[in-house]
């Protein structure tokens, strides 16, 4: 299951680059195209690419936490989350049982969709899985 209403030009758009560069994406890719698509009103793809920014985000740094510096990564997520994130989420959680489906999404497209940010250089496998 993915996000909604992938007929469009812009969620076409979408799921052309995170199909086609979803290894070599960084989660600000995701960011990105989520601030996009809230700009042009499609709020609840928005909603999905930004939670599953944010997934990979934490992921990356919770498995890369000893080797940050803390004015790097960790300080650009919480900018992405504060200037990005917080009109996507004033949105999704004003309808709280449609947010738990796209969270659910977010989780089964992570699962199916490998993350060259997580990878192992040794086994090619998952990290986190």
């Amino acid at each position: 299951m993915g996000p909604r209403g992938f007929g469009s030009k812009s969620g076409d758009l979408v799921n052309r680059t995170a199909k086609k560069r979803n290894r070599e994406s960084t989660p600000f890719v995701f960011y990105i195209l989520a601030e996009k698509l809230f700009a042009v009103g499609k709020k609840d793809e928005a909603v999905f690419w930004y939670y599953a920014g944010q997934l990979r985000y934490r992921v990356y740094l919770l498995v890369n936490k000893d080797k940050l510096e803390p004015s790097g990564d960790p300080a650009a997520f919480a900018a992405l989350s504060e200037e990005i994130g917080r009109p996507i989420n004033e949105y999704a959680f004003g309808d709280i049982p449609q947010l738990a489906k796209t969270i659910d999404a977010v989780l089964a497209w992570d699962e199916s969709h490998s993350n060259a940010l997580t990878l192992t250089r040794s086994t090619g496998r998952n990290m986190t899985r």
